[in-house]
């Protein structure tokens, strides 16, 4: 039983991954059907984290209230449709629409996989985590290859969209069959009781924003790279653009390989070593890409950014599901989550503004100082650890 639940949400984060990934190739596409700029592109895209961001706070209260299986089971019929609406898309506001909902979406899956991912970490007794993350990773190659065989053969939006959101909506209701039974964290309906759960819950608030706000930095720093790395190498190091797409690719592949590995580590140290040495490199070899060096040189400085920083959202993610009162955890969860998503989106926009008044390379310290401040931010965490459930969250 727990081999099939591990194997249901590897899948179930390579599908929402490949989702994403399928609908970001066909950027440019959309682009034109829509008539709309990048900088417009850009500000619809923001709805799917608002979207995500509002999802999540419903979808919290249905993991605590009903249990993470079933919550990720209905959740996937969701990202399935939101995948179909693309199939809708013709102007500017149907594109925001499809955005928003694209959000709304995967969020609805995210948040109880995530929590359901624990529950098979603590039923398989060892840290696994982290490999579910490196899936999402996969099926962000998986989703990109379809678009591009879409692209390549001419399928229409309205043609391919629909088609991959019944075969995501389908797969992953039956790959529900595999998780493991729902054990929702709300037992007693009594509301009084419920009441002061709640007003107890309040204490880690600050808690809950904390983490928010390191697993924000430590998603602005991936998106640095997914956004900007390709930039980085054509305008400051004088690359080709097949040459400078190495820069991301390099960097995912780190990324990807640490994140299949890196659960051995947590195992032997924890979960906390995990972000603040992952933060600390991470800054330190972002400064490093800050002076330019050979395109080799810089390649190389990218995996190595990858590497340090994937485990580093998904064990605050992991820190976060184990916050607070136990009828809480779902929704301290998706909070954490949902501002995560939101910075994920926006934050690496900031690099674009500073460039008004500095170099991309300079700009990048931005993403220097976030690092810096993650790894400030366990030594808050290790004072206030008591407000973490111990039960597979090891600090």
């Amino acid at each position: 039983m727990i081999k099939k639940a591990r194997i249901a949400v590897s899948a179930y984060f390579a599908l929402q991954g490949s989702a994403l990934g399928l609908v970001a190739v066909h950027f440019p596409s959309l682009e034109q059907k829509t008539g709309v700029s990048l900088a417009t592109l850009g500000l619809l895209l923001m709805l799917a984290g608002v979207g995500g961001f509002l999802a999540m706070q419903v979808v919290g209260w249905f993991v605590d209230h009903i249990g993470s299986a079933s919550a990720t089971r209905y959740g996937s019929l969701v990202a399935g449709a939101a995948i179909v609406f693309f199939a809708f898309v013709s102007d500017p506001l149907t594109l925001g629409v499809a955005f928003f909902f694209l959000g709304v979406g995967l969020s609805a899956v995210d948040v109880p996989v995530n929590s359901h991912s624990l529950q098979v970490e603590e039923e398989y007794g060892k840290p696994i985590f982290n490999q579910f993350h490196a899936f999402w990773s996969v099926g962000g190659f998986i989703g990109s290859a379809v678009g591009s065989g879409y692209l390549f053969f001419t399928v229409p939006i309205e043609i391919g969209f629909p088609i991959y959101g019944v075969i995501v909506a389908v797969a992953c209701w039956f790959l529900g069959i595999w998780l493991l039974p729902d054990k929702p964290n709300v037992t007693n309906r009594d509301k009084e009781l419920g009441k002061q759960e709640s007003k107890q819950n309040r204490t880690v608030l600050g808690m809950v924003i904390l983490l928010g706000a390191m697993a924000a930095s430590g998603a602005i720093m991936e998106g640095i790279a997914n956004d900007w790395s390709a930039l980085y190498l054509t305008n400051i190091l004088g690359a080709s653009p097949a040459l400078a797409a190495w820069g991301l690719a390099s960097f995912s592949l780190g990324m990807t390989a640490a994140r299949l590995t890196i659960d051995v580590l947590v195992a032997r140290i924890g979960r906390m070593p995990i972000i603040r040495y992952g933060s600390l490199f991470s800054a330190v070899v972002l400064a490093f890409i800050m002076f330019p060096q050979t395109i080799a040189v810089s390649i190389v400085l990218w995996a190595l950014l990858g590497i340090f920083l994937a485990g580093v959202v998904p064990q605050i993610f992991a820190l976060a599901g184990r916050l607070g009162k136990p009828t809480h955890h779902g929704r301290n969860m998706s909070r954490v989550v949902g501002i995560a998503y939101l910075a994920a989106l926006a934050g690496p926009s900031v690099i674009g503004l500073l460039t008004v008044f500095m170099p991309l390379n300079t700009a990048f310290i931005y993403g220097v100082l976030l690092g810096f401040w993650v790894m400030a931010g366990t030594f808050l965490i290790a004072r206030s650890s008591a407000k973490i459930s111990s039960a597979g969250s090891r600090l």
